[in-house]
């Protein structure tokens, strides 16, 4: 019986310790998936007790080309113990929702080889143009500026590299006025003006013009006209100007884009700048080739008309 009574306290004890081991496993389970899932998103190594708390205060993020590239990397492990977003811009772990949607990583059109979009910056040259400059260049990418013949000498740096870079230069007016409140001859030398500048730093005189505001009636139609120029709108606005958000500006290129698109944007904030650094590397990735809207137009049969208004492909 002795023997017998030992045998039951040695199974019972040796089942309260399975039982403690598995409530143990239980317990790290969440962390260790989570901690895989992390190095597969980053290749690194995080500290051993993965938690939200370590992930923010992690200052380091590998340099990987994705993050270089503007990567987003994202998880929800083990019933949302925990979600992170990477940010490109700074390389530091930001809360979610700002710029959640920005990497849904959407499917590739069928026809994407064959896209072309043109972005345009208005009311510039600014401080800003410069990273907008560079996002250009590290992709390959094009655009237009559409520059105020005011700011054109104090940037004429910046308007050098841009044309360098096979950019566009062409006018917004000289002072961003409304041209439609002008009589035709004010009309006139404000886009002639303009376009002078321009040609002093660039060596071309544009053949293409923005009013401000989009503004247009007769008189600015023949003004534009009589200078050679066709008069550019757009047919997606991000409103940066109003925004000024970064992930709102991704957004409204992302979602309104397709194949001869003008978007409009100004590079005159930040934020801009941000986005911009974020939707180039992702419309390249969905198969658009960023142009000027010139190269844009030169696509279409029909050609460009001085003094007509062109709103897209």
């Amino acid at each position: 019986m002795a023997y017998k009574r030992r045998n039951v306290r040695e199974k019972r004890g040796g089942a309260a310790l399975l039982m403690a081991w598995l409530m143990l496993l239980c317990a790290l389970a969440p962390t260790a998936l989570a901690r895989v899932a992390v190095d597969a998103l980053d290749g690194g190594a995080i500290p051993p007790a993965a938690s939200l708390g370590a992930l923010q205060e992690r200052d380091a993020v590998s340099e990987t080309e994705d993050t270089r590239l503007g990567f987003y990397g994202g998880a929800d492990i083990a019933g949302s113990l925990f979600s992170f977003t990477v940010s490109p811009l700074d390389h530091e772990v930001i809360d979610p929702p700002l710029y959640a949607a920005s990497f849904s990583r959407a499917p590739l059109p069928p026809s994407a080889a064959a896209m072309r979009v043109a972005l345009t910056f208005d009311d510039g040259p600014s401080v800003y143009t410069k990273r907008i400059l560079d996002t250009l260049e590290r992709y390959g990418a094009k655009a237009t500026f559409c520059v105020l013949g005011s700011r054109v000498n104090n940037y004429a740096s910046t308007i050098e590299r841009a044309n360098r870079m096979g950019c566009e230069i062409i006018g917004h007016s000289w002072s961003h006025k409304s041209l439609t409140s002008l009589p035709l001859a004010e009309i006139e030398n404000d886009i002639s003006r303009t376009a002078s500048v321009i040609k002093r730093v660039t060596g071309t005189a544009p053949k293409l013009f923005r009013p401000p505001y989009g503004s247009v009636n007769n008189d600015v139609r023949l003004a534009a006209r009589r200078q050679g120029a066709a008069i550019i709108m757009w047919s997606v606005d991000t409103l940066d100007w109003s925004s000024r958000n970064a992930d709102r500006v991704y957004n409204a290129i992302m979602s309104e884009v397709k194949n001869g698109s003008i978007i409009l944007c100004h590079d005159m904030y930040a934020t801009t700048a941000d986005a911009v650094s974020l939707a180039v590397p992702e419309l390249i990735r969905r198969g658009y080739q960023l142009v000027t809207v010139s190269e844009l137009l030169r696509f279409d049969e029909n050609g460009v008309t001085a003094g007509m208004t062109y709103r897209n492909k």
